[in-house]
């Protein structure tokens, strides 16, 4: 199953980590005075790793000594690879970032007893260190070596954001942001009720958007063999799950018209995964968004297996249809639009047309409901495609019954700012994208090309539009707000089913919080958050009660399943 999750990196020895993105600072001037920086020896209670920073001198060679060890790295939308079986095994996202190569600190030398020590789960190894994966070659471009000092600096914040470390042992530590309140409790789950089936839309020419082009059987996996995956001790489901699967499914893949980030016409691939009934017997359909991966051999299309969240989904009794994304499948080597939002819902909505089109060609029953779900990015792309759905009108808006989106980055934006508010205090203001005007244009060049490198991993076969950075980084926050945040300016008109982990680092909490705040300003009417209870609440711990809260929610407004 394509889901997302963070993964901390490397041993007790590995260098200091650098975050992939929210990098703000300020001007780089020759006539800066040093900057005498605490030095932290050691762990506190509950502190997993020692950071120590003796000197950031900002001159024109800025020159950093710099001394750190890390049992993880702060990044957004983290990168996990997916075991063999586990239908909740999350979607790769992201890497562990490249360490800086700076010489060690005499207190790592003589063995720190607390030096990149893991004492809690969140922060244990593993895995391979990327750093032996991916090593830094020892001469660097001319304009990274004079950001030394920038990301000596981003190293030390990665480092205490991760691992819980840092700070002046004679100062107390900031206190942490408390958790919004997530607002008032979920509203009663309306009973299903018989939905009036509108009349099928004008089928679209192969050529236009959401026309069809062409549909593939992949193959036909029994109900037995998906409950042997869910069984399976490495599913992310876990052994004990709760789920039965009650139909075989047969997989076809599709291909369909589409657009791509300029609005150009592709032609996109998806999964169409129908559950095995009596002939002529009718289902809902469920249009299931998967999380971000780096792998184009892991698209819904390509990876058409027992344990994936289509199939397994399928199995209940959902006709499941599952969009690639642009970038994906058969439009692998397009940028993947990502975070962006009109590309990402057109993906969405051109492919639930194409399929019904498809189920009227072939004479597969659907029973006029249509749901919309997915975890991170995919929560991301749920929120987007409907709202495109109900601005658009039409048989498909007629026909969506929920959404149930989970852990999506909702308000870019705010996603970002949120993981900022992680750094130390003292060093919060020299990451601000606002300060970026003042600096230097080779400054902002080599840190935006810096970002891009270190977000996409070296064995990445996608091609990542990285828009969204460039606009943070640039404080435009208009197009921010009009182009990649699809929480503002609607109310959605059939339920909405947020759901989140309070303690999640790689997606924040927050953002959930801020589109059930304006989604309920905007006038809307049944739009809930339910906090995830699962252990460390955190991305990937979450991930199993999101998708049991789904079906289980889903499951209530359904009918013939």
């Amino acid at each position: 199953m394509s889901f997302d999750g963070a993964r901390t990196a490397g041993p007790a020895d590995a260098p200091a980590l650098i975050p992939p993105f929210g990098l703000g600072g300020v001007p780089v001037r020759d006539s800066a005075a040093p900057a005498a920086w605490p030095r932290t020896a050691g762990c506190g209670p509950g502190q997993r790793a020692g950071v120590v920073l003796d000197h950031v001198v900002f001159s024109g060679a800025m020159t950093t000594r710099l001394g750190a060890s890390a049992g993880a790295g702060m990044r957004l939308f983290a990168h996990h690879r997916a075991p063999r079986h586990g239908p909740m095994a999350p979607s790769p996202l992201g890497r562990a970032w490249r360490p800086l190569q700076s010489p060690p600190h005499p207190a790592q030398a003589s063995g720190n007893a607390c030096s990149g020590l893991c004492r809690r789960s969140p922060c244990r190894p593993r895995g391979p260190r990327m750093s032996d994966r991916h090593p830094i070659p020892s001469t660097r471009p001319r304009g990274l070596s004079r950001l030394s000092g920038w990301f000596a600096l981003v190293a030390v914040s990665a480092a205490l954001t991760a691992c819980g470390g840092g700070g002046d042992d004679d100062a107390p530590a900031p206190a942490p942001t408390p958790a919004p309140s997530p607002g008032p409790s979920p509203a009663p789950t309306p009973s299903p009720a018989p939905a009036p089936t509108p009349a099928p839309a004008p089928t679209p020419a192969p050529g236009e958007r959401g026309g069809l082009q062409s549909v593939t059987l992949v193959n036909t996996i029994s109900a037995a063999q998906v409950l042997a995956g869910l069984r399976d001790p490495d599913s992310k489901l876990g052994p004990d799950t709760a789920l039965v699967p009650r139909h075989a499914v047969s997989n076809y893949r599709i291909t369909y018209t589409t657009t791509d980030k300029n609005g150009v016409r592709v032609t996109a691939s998806g999964l169409i995964s129908v559950p095995d009934k009596a002939a002529g017997a009718p289902s809902p359909v469920l249009s299931y968004q998967h999380a971000t991966t780096f792998r184009n051999a892991e698209a819904p299309s390509l990876k058409v297996e027992a344990v994936e969240a289509p199939i397994v989904l399928s199995s209940l009794g959902y006709i499941v249809v599952s969009a690639d994304y642009v970038g994906f499948g058969s439009t692998q080597g397009l940028d993947h639009p990502y975070l962006t939002s009109a590309p990402t819902a057109n993906a969405v909505v051109d492919l639930l047309t194409a399929a019904q089109t498809w189920r009227l060609q072939q004479g597969v029953a659907d029973n006029g409901q249509l749901f919309l779900a997915g975890y991170s990015e995919g929560g991301y792309a749920t929120l987007a495609a409907q709202r495109a759905l109900q601005q658009a009108g039409g048989t498909l808006n007629q026909q969506l019954v929920a959404a149930v989106p989970g852990a999506g980055p909702y308000d870019v934006k705010l996603t970002l700012d949120e993981l900022l508010q992680g750094l130390p205090r003292g060093l919060q203001a020299l990451f601000k994208p606002s300060n970026l005007r003042d600096a230097p244009e080779w400054v902002r060049s080599e840190i935006r090309r810096f970002l891009v490198n270190q977000l996409l991993p070296g064995d990445a076969d996608v091609a990542y539009q990285t828009l969204f950075i460039d606009r943070y980084l640039a404080d435009d926050t208009a197009a921010l707000a009009a182009e990649h945040s699809v929480d503002l300016g609607w109310a959605p008109s059939v339920p909405v089913y947020l759901f989140h982990g309070r303690d999640d680092q790689t997606v924040p909490y927050a953002t959930s919080v801020q589109a059930l705040q304006n989604l309920q300003a905007a006038g809307a009417r049944d739009v809930s958050l339910t906090d995830c209870t699962t252990g460390e609440r955190d991305h990937l711990s979450c991930v199993p009660e999101y998708f049991e809260f789904a079906v289980t929610r889903l499951g209530r407004l359904a009918r013939d399943l």
